[in-house]
């Protein structure tokens, strides 16, 4: 390559200047408290103070920051703060941080006041040893300790080495845990970072189309620069193996969000070609191009507008109306709050961006008027959406599958990442309780009650005031739904029973809601290594309603998944009171293994400790509980072996 310190210098500057509009960008739309924390943040990280906030007193010395004290983030705080100037040069040579950046969306059209501040810090591991490490992520703890009490904004650390980046290891820890491919990982980094201070990654200066033997010339000229870092590049085209499990890990994000899970499975599957088809390039490197031509105030070149663009015009593509239409749905939404959807303020550029869609895609008066409607409609036509969003993913996924053959689940992330990705799939799964939609969950009700049927043959009916949220014909499946969907949270807000109606436990002591929430703990697993192996059932509760001379039975069990079922016990065609305590007990015992725990309640106007009692003597006296003393897997519907 021929002038290659011209190429290196003007790509430099190229970068810095894209650099500096997003970062213009992202102080224009900041609050003046959230403008202070951000630029105090390097400055808390370069040195070790009791003077000011985040002082470690094992940490020996000042983490430094490489060239601080030069940075525009060091020159805005000393306008201020005129007294940290003597700060800056601590330590003056081998600083232990080398570069500090930020990953999401401040700086681009999507960032807002909930926007969070995420940060990846390279660290340098030749400048501290175990016991600096542990009192330097103190440190960081206490800087997102002090940004939550005294600003209440979220900070997250994300500790990195350059060497291990170019190994594409992002983990410091030996953890075995569900987590995206280290490969779309650093892929979204490097379209979406902000480099805050430090040094600039060598891939933000490689020109495109370099073939490996140009990469190395590069890459040998710039070591002898002191002012970049190489973190390695996510290669082109992507491994299938880490499509697959980018789409495996979106099936899981989806009941967390589904249209930004369907927006990000979408580029992900945008990565694989197809046939005749070409897998499309990197976005990360498609949006480098734009360091080449950096224009002010050109939202069409920010990089989110960028990947909604990809995701369109990956699903247009591939002819699949419904898929590209749902798409379009899952934009609008990302561009209007979504669950609380309402059009962005008149004139700024998440407006701009949602006027220049509408026109593009024609979307009528009716079409849009409706899609600004979301909060008003129906529960059922919200998870409906929610529900189409998720199988689009899982198309993209099995599609993935058909055109590479073979799964790939071979290590224990890739184990853990599809079976989390089954317990998203099998909704429709028997006696698993249903989920509410993401609308429904977001909502905060101070209050719930439950209301009691009118007649044998009517609903219980699970209330917010007014609004009904959920009914059913038994009455531990309401109690079971609202604790599994997080719509009653104790400590959060109340739920009451309907009047003379009580819950009493083994004993005629009287309870609460929150004991059976209590008995059904953990709700999700404590750990991912719960997924390395099929389920068991953990907790069984038993629950008998209505009057003492004629109730009802039901049954709620989570298993090591966290998946939550309910069944229902009839007791009608059993004439005597040993037959139903017999019948219960058995029920309790088909479920019992050496990893469950059962509790027995029951909610009515009076206690029964007899017939709870019975139950309780027959279970522990039977036989059958040695017998059925042992690990008791579920079994897995058949249909979802694929994943």
């Amino acid at each position: 390559m021929q002038n290659i310190k011209r190429m290196v210098e003007q790509n430099k500057n190229n970068f810095i200047f894209y650099n500096i509009s997003r970062l213009r960008e992202m102080l224009r739309y900041m609050s003046p408290a959230q403008l202070a924390l951000f630029i105090e943040i390097p400055f808390l990280i370069h040195i070790n103070d009791p003077e000011f906030p985040a002082h470690i007193p094992s940490f020996k010395g000042h983490p430094g920051l490489w060239h601080y004290e030069n940075s525009g983030m060091a020159k805005e705080l000393q306008k201020n703060r005129p007294e940290i100037k003597k700060h800056l040069c601590l330590p003056s040579q081998n600083p232990l941080v080398q570069a500090l950046y930020h990953i999401g969306s401040l700086g681009t059209f999507t960032q807002s006041a909930k926007s969070d501040f995420d940060f990846w810090v390279i660290i340098d591991p030749s400048q501290t040893d175990r016991h600096q490490l542990s009192a330097f992520q103190e440190k960081l703890q206490r800087i997102t300790t002090y940004g939550k009490k005294k600003f209440s904004q979220e900070i997250s650390f994300f500790i990195h080495t350059a060497e291990k980046l170019q190994k594409n290891i992002l983990d410091m820890t030996d953890e075995v845990m569900a987590k995206p491919p280290p490969f779309l990982i650093k892929e979204e980094f490097y379209r979406t970072f902000l480099m805050i201070t430090g040094k600039i990654p060598l891939w933000a200066i490689l020109p495109p189309g370099l073939t490996d033997e140009e990469k190395k010339v590069f890459r040998k000229y710039t070591e002898s620069c002191e002012e970049y870092l190489d973190l390695g590049c996510p290669p082109e085209p992507l491994p299938h193996r880490v499509i697959q499990q980018g789409l495996l890990w979106q099936i899981c994000k989806a009941s967390e969000d589904p249209s930004k899970a369907l927006i990000k499975a979408s580029i992900t599957a945008s990565y694989q070609g197809s046939g005749q088809k070409a897998a499309l390039p990197l976005l990360c490197n498609e949006i480098r191009q734009n360091f080449n031509h950096p224009h002010m105030d050109d939202y069409t070149k920010d990089p989110y507008v960028k990947a909604f663009d990809r995701v369109l015009t990956f699903h247009g593509k591939r002819g699949d109306s419904a898929s590209l239409a749902e798409a379009k749905v899952a934009i609008f939404f990302r561009l209007s709050g979504f669950p609380a959807v309402a059009l962005p303020e008149d004139g700024s550029p998440k407006r701009k961006i949602l006027n220049h869609y509408v026109k593009k895609w024609q979307l009528t008066a009716p079409r849009l008027q409706k899609l600004l409607n979301y909060t008003l409609w129906h529960e059922e036509e919200k998870k409906l959406l929610d529900q189409a969003m998720i199988r689009t993913i899982v198309r993209l996924y099995l599609h993935s599958l058909e055109n590479e053959g073979e799964k790939s689940h071979d290590n224990g992330d890739g184990l853990i990442l599809a079976n989390k990705a089954r317990c998203v799939m099998q909704q429709d799964q028997k006696n698993r309780l249903p989920r509410s939609s993401l609308f429904l969950k977001s909502l905060s009700f101070p209050c719930l009650g439950i209301k009691m049927p009118e007649n044998p043959d009517a609903l219980w009916c699970l209330c917010a005031g007014t609004k009904l949220l959920f009914s059913d014909t038994c009455l531990l499946r309401v109690l079971g739904w609202a604790m599994a969907n997080g719509i009653y949270k104790p400590g959060k807000n109340t739920l009451n029973m309907p009047g003379g109606f009580k819950i009493f436990g083994s004993l005629e002591k009287e309870e609460n809601c929150t004991t059976i929430f209590l008995a059904l703990q953990p709700w999700m697993p404590i750990s991912d290594e719960v997924f390395l192996k099929e389920p068991v059932w953990e907790r069984i509760i038993v629950a008998l309603y209505g009057s003492p001379e004629k109730y009802k039975a039901g049954l709620l069990l989570r298993n090591s998944w966290g998946e939550i079922f309910f069944e229902a016990l009839p007791l009608a065609p059993l004439d005597t009171e040993e037959d139903r305590c017999y019948h219960l007990a058995m029920k309790v015992l088909e479920y019992h293994g050496e990893d469950s725990h059962y509790f027995l309640f029951h909610i009515s106007p009076e206690a029964m400790p007899q017939t709870i009692g019975r139950i309780r003597t027959l279970i522990e006296d039977s036989r059958s509980m040695k017998k059925h003393k042992a690990k008791t897997p579920l079994q897995r519907n058949v249909r979802l072996d694929i994943i």
